[in-house]
């Protein structure tokens, strides 16, 4: 319940935001607003692909000492 109710929050900022705005300026920002998104979600992938890298490091680590589970 609490992630639609932040999605509603963040619509009806964004709504407040552009209202007064011309057309170009709401292209303008919808394009900034993508592209926000686009950076975040690259950034998350690339932690996201960092953190698998290190845990095979790791795991290749462990198997060369002979360690198992």
């Amino acid at each position: 319940m609490r992630c639609i109710q932040s999605e509603t929050n963040r619509a009806a900022d964004n709504l407040r935001e552009t209202h007064n705005l011309s057309n170009e300026e709401k292209a303008k920002w919808i394009e900034d607003y993508v592209n926000r998104g686009s950076v975040i979600t690259r950034i998350t992938s690339e932690d996201a692909e960092t953190t698998m890298m290190q845990q095979h490091e790791n795991m290749t680590d462990d198997e060369q000492a002979g360690l198992t589970t």
